[in-house]
């Protein structure tokens, strides 16, 4: 079958070369690209290419178009390629945090107003939107990292469910700074992860943070026979998180808990309730690592028919996002898109 942007938009783009998806991607003065494939592409050939040189070739692509003396003389690229960057700006604007692909974007503009200057404005209007999501960007890095727990104090006269729901609203806020692209980009090897992954390495400080907290407060010198207290007390909390569709909390507290310096102490164990334990070893079992985590890939399916937002395992969503990956790379020479 023969592509032409009559029936581009027909085909299904399963794999390619770095090229003819970059074709594909191209908008024209009769076509567009849809939101589905645009928005797959940006986001994974990060992986294999420079957005740089994407956008490079982009504007290189459309303004061959432009030349073409086929070309209906009211025909132009430019609403289209405006619309390309606008929509790539909204989507993934850190991106554009890097100077080289700023000066591509500036080189698309200045083509378009030569094209049809009516898109001056639209052009002033898409650099200035740019502005402020890069700005907003950059305030949420500023955001302080959980380095000190001195001034936390969590008392056991707080309910553990409105501890849980307060702890989940702190992951969502995490998870919330983190984008799509961050997380791709830390797949790759040559990343400079202080630089691009502050988000991701900030949730990544928050659970360990949270996991050393709680064996330090069960632990806590003052407490002396009550710690078998507080450690039911963070027991609640975890089954609550659980409960909740928090299993990033739950694992965080459940690893708290079974730290050496918790699970040495046998005397502590023999004085917990032991509903309280049933309830812990069954939320073990559901965070049990074996098999793959059959157990929590099952529970996980069944939070997300009953919440609307569920929270996973950080860690492992990571580790298998980067299986898919590589899983992708190994049967084919063709970029997945």
């Amino acid at each position: 079958m023969m592509i032409t942007p009559c029936n581009l938009k027909m085909v299904k783009v399963v794999a390619g070369s770095i090229n003819d998806l970059i074709g594909h991607l191209t908008p024209t003065s009769e076509y567009y690209p849809t939101d589905e494939y645009l928005f797959a592409f940006l986001l994974s050939c990060r992986q294999f290419v420079d957005p740089v040189d994407v956008l490079k070739q982009v504007v290189e692509r459309c303004q061959i178009e432009q030349s073409n003396p086929d070309l209906p003389e009211q025909a132009t690229v430019a609403p289209h390629l405006l619309l390309f960057i606008l929509q790539w700006t909204e989507t993934f604007p850190n991106d554009f945090n890097k100077p080289a692909l700023m000066e591509k974007l500036h080189e698309a503009r200045r083509f378009c107003e030569r094209l049809d200057p009516s898109c001056s404005r639209g052009c002033n209007r898409l650099i200035q939107m740019l502005d402020n999501r890069l700005a907003d960007v950059k305030l949420r890095k500023k955001i302080p990292k959980a380095d000190s727990w001195e001034d936390v104090n969590f008392v056991r006269d707080i309910k553990p469910d409105l501890v849980a729901a307060q702890v989940t609203h702190i992951e969502l806020d995490f998870l919330n700074n983190i984008s799509c692209d961050e997380l791709v980009s830390m797949l790759k090897k040559d990343v400079v992860k202080g630089d691009y992954c502050k988000n991701v390495e900030k949730y990544v400080n928050w659970f360990n943070h949270l996991s050393h907290f709680v064996a330090s407060e069960v632990l806590a010198p003052e407490l002396g026979g009550a710690r078998h207290l507080t450690m039911e007390y963070y027991m609640d909390v975890a089954v609550h998180c659980f409960s909740f569709g928090n299993f990033n909390s739950a694992m965080a507290i459940l690893a708290g808990l079974n730290q050496s310096s918790i699970t040495r102490l046998h005397k502590l164990r023999d004085k917990l309730d032991k509903g309280r334990v049933e309830h812990l070893c069954t939320l073990e079992n559901q965070m049990s690592p074996s098999e793959n985590f059959k157990t929590y890939r099952s529970a996980i399916k069944r939070s997300q028919e009953q919440h609307t937002c569920v929270i996973p395992f950080f860690t492992l969503l990571v580790k298998d996002i980067h299986t898919t990956c590589e899983n992708k790379r190994k049967p084919r020479s063709r970029v997945p898109s």
